[in-house]
């Protein structure tokens, strides 16, 4: 006993070594600072065009539009599978193409459906495919999943989608830290999008950091935590309950909403906040990635 004692005592000082000099806070991440300092706009960023709407078989598209004429025009391409709805936004015309993951490693186990236009007026869009509904809004731009009516996942409902463009001095931008200066040739060009899990009160996921399973809001009252990070590490020492990276990167997080399976898979950073409104709780996340 006074032996396993003993290492345990030894051991303590490394658990208590982390340097966290080494790695970058929120603040001193020029894209993540920027997109955490995004406030709810009481008007609109982006809107959707209802005439560039086009349907085909399982696949619903459409240009948003921003309200600085001076911000590229994005696509927004909606497909359609059995208990899934997949959604990607990027820039409609662009010189600089951006990465994106090669192959699709969950195509195989999705399964095509079809869709039905359930309602259209001049403020959105109504689509049901299988049990589910998706409720698209034009002015701001918003989607919503319900299933029975009830709504489940919102996206963009505090108006957050940023994507940032080439600049033309984009070869201008530099990142320092630790003694080492990475250039960005292309300059800013961080996306971000914020996320609602309506009728929730806690949500789950990115594992691979030694906290509980129940995500911990990183925002609010009295609350100064960085946000959960995905970036991968190879650390020996590290803290628990941390927002700090660690190993692998799990994109994938969920709520505990009523007995529903839903659920956000979007690589990036995530903020986390808890608001009580009228004794319904929501839990909102904002993700951001460079």
């Amino acid at each position: 006993m006074a032996r396993r004692l003993y290492t345990l005592l030894l051991l303590l000082p490394l658990a208590l070594a982390v340097d966290r000099s080494k790695f970058k806070t929120c603040e001193q991440n020029p894209f993540c600072k920027r997109n955490r300092e995004l406030t709810p706009v009481p008007e609109f960023l982006h809107a959707l065009d209802p005439s560039t709407l086009d349907f085909s078989s399982s696949r619903i598209s459409a240009t948003l539009v921003a309200k600085d004429a001076g911000t590229a025009a994005l696509i927004l391409d909606m497909t359609f599978y059995e208990g899934v709805l997949r959604f990607r936004v990027t820039e409609k015309q662009t010189k600089q193409v951006r990465f994106e993951i090669p192959g699709d490693i969950m195509r195989t186990s999705l399964v095509d459906a079809k869709y039905k236009v359930l309602a259209r007026t001049d403020d959105g869009l109504r689509v049901g495919f299988g049990d589910s509904v998706v409720s698209l809004s034009y002015q701001p731009f918003g989607l919503t999943l319900l299933q029975s009516d009830k709504p489940l996942v919102t996206a963009n409902a505090r108006t957050l989608l940023s994507f940032e463009t080439k600049p033309e001095n984009a070869g201008e931008h530099s990142q320092s830290f630790g003694g080492h200066t990475d250039s960005t040739p292309h300059g800013p060009s961080s996306v971000g999008l914020d996320f609602t899990f309506n009728g929730a009160q806690h949500v789950y996921g990115i594992p691979e950091h030694a906290t509980s399973m129940a995500l911990q809001p990183t925002r609010g009252d009295g609350i100064t935590l960085d946000p959960y990070r995905l970036f991968n590490l190879d650390v020996f020492e590290y803290e628990l309950v941390p927002e700090m990276a660690l190993y692998g990167s799990c994109l994938l997080y969920t709520s505990d909403a009523a007995d529903e399976e839903d659920s956000v898979d979007l690589g990036g950073r995530r903020i986390i906040k808890k608001k009580k409104n009228n004794k319904e709780e929501e839990m909102r996340s904002n993700r951001y990635n460079e």
